[in-house]
C-alpha cells in the first residue's frame, strides 16, 4: 500500500511539473483552435493545474504514510485514494471554469 502511494502521488507531481511547461497535457487544450486557446488564460490555468496536482500528489502520499503507520486494511486505503484523486479532480474541474480571458 505505502509503494503504491508513493508512486501514485510522485506521478501526480511529476505532471503537475509536466503541466506547467507544456500546457498542450491539459484534456481539451491541445483540440482548441486558435481561436479558442487565444481566450483561455493558459498561464493561470496551467499554474492553478500544477498547484493541484503537487497538492493531490502530496495528499495521497501523506495519506499513504499515515494508513501504513495505524495499519489501515487494503481496500479501505484504495477507498481513501481514489477519494482524494476524485474530489480533487472535481475541484479542479469547477476552479478551471474561471481562466477565460475577458473580452
Amino acid at each position: 500500500m505505502l509503494f503504491s502511494s508513493l508512486l501514485m502521488g510522485v506521478i501526480l507531481i511529476i505532471c503537475g511539473f509536466l503541466v506547467k511547461k507544456y500546457p498542450n497535457l491539459i484534456a481539451g487544450y491541445n483540440t482548441l483552435s486558435e481561436d479558442d486557446k487565444e481566450k483561455v488564460d493558459i498561464e493561470n490555468l496551467s499554474s492553478m493545474m500544477k498547484r493541484a496536482l503537487i497538492t493531490i500528489g502530496a495528499l495521497i502520499i501523506v495519506m499513504g504514510l499515515i494508513m501504513s503507520l495505524i495499519k489501515v486494511k487494503e481496500h479501505y486505503g484504495l477507498l481513501i485514494t481514489s477519494s482524494i484523486v476524485i474530489l480533487g479532480v472535481i475541484i479542479m474541474i469547477i476552479s478551471a471554469k474561471k481562466f477565460k480571458k475577458k473580452p
